[in-house]
């Protein structure tokens, strides 16, 4: 039996409208989370900018999205005096998805060329000793 309006609301419901529910939550969040993707990579003309483009990529790697890492990609292809920096936020998704070894080397290259950072210094000193206690 169907709780009514008010149940669904407050989460309510037979199994069935809760799944239904459920999976439409997670298709609103996969088509926000694909449409900061398409404006980080620069696909939305009308939020093509290279600040609307970086705040896009930001909020998908707060949402630990692995598309953040292409998205930093793209920036830095399309901005290559910000390709140190976009290294850098690379090496802060690896690190959020725990790849050490791949955050070192983001955070490394990112050095090289020059990101001079006192949180690169400290995520990158986290990163080696997480990655030494394996």
């Amino acid at each position: 039996m169907t709780m009514g309006w008010f149940g669904n609301l407050f989460g309510g419901g037979t199994p069935e409208e809760k799944a239904v529910r459920a999976a439409l939550k997670a298709a609103e969040k996969d088509a926000a989370a694909l449409a900061l993707f398409v404006r980080a990579s620069g696909r939305d003309p009308e939020h093509a900018s290279k600040a609307a483009r970086k705040d896009a990529a930001h909020s998908l790697m707060l949402r630990s999205d692995a598309r953040a890492i292409d998205a930093f990609r793209a920036i830095a292809a399309d901005f290559p005096d910000d390709e140190a920096d976009c290294l850098n936020q690379i090496g802060v998704c690896h690190h959020i998805a725990k790849d050490y070894g791949a955050a070192i080397e983001n955070y490394e290259a990112a050095k090289r060329l020059g990101f001079d950072d006192s949180t690169l210094e400290e995520n990158l000193a986290e990163a080696r000793s997480q990655l030494a206690r394996r």
